[in-house]
């Protein structure tokens, strides 16, 4: 399999969260999967919240535990890409018996104390939490 590849994706007109965020929580309720973060690069903290409508699957993991994949990518140009030759995706097609090609992608969330990464066929949307 060839090497997994962090591709950052764009945040907006604020930019790509260079600073980095924090993990606040995870919800996976009939609104969908969530991820909440803040953004601390500013003077005041900023929660935003990544939503996915139906993930397949997702995964949190300690970012220490993570180290052989932070110290091979450039992480410091954003904290949310899309994922590609994704172990955990060929894990979960082994898992499942699937032989086929798959229809979704994996993205990651890059935290300054967590990695979470989401398998999904929609993006995530990105929301202001204040302007909900």
């Amino acid at each position: 399999m060839d090497p997994e590849r962090y591709i950052p994706i764009t945040i907006g007109p604020s930019g790509n969260w260079r600073e980095g965020v924090d993990f606040t929580a995870l919800r996976d309720d009939e609104e969908g999967f969530r991820v909440l973060v803040v953004d601390r690069s500013d003077r005041f903290p900023h929660p935003y919240i990544i939503r996915f409508p139906k993930p397949t699957a997702y995964r949190n993991c300690d970012e220490g535990k993570r180290l052989k994949s932070l110290c091979e990518q450039d992480l410091s140009v954003s904290s949310l890409f899309r994922v590609e030759n994704s172990e955990f995706a060929a894990w979960l097609n082994v898992q499942s018996g699937y032989t086929g090609e798959m229809a979704f992608t994996t993205y990651a969330i890059a935290t300054h104390n967590d990695w979470i990464e989401v398998i999904s066929a929609s993006p995530p949307e990105i929301v202001d939490a204040w302007e909900t």
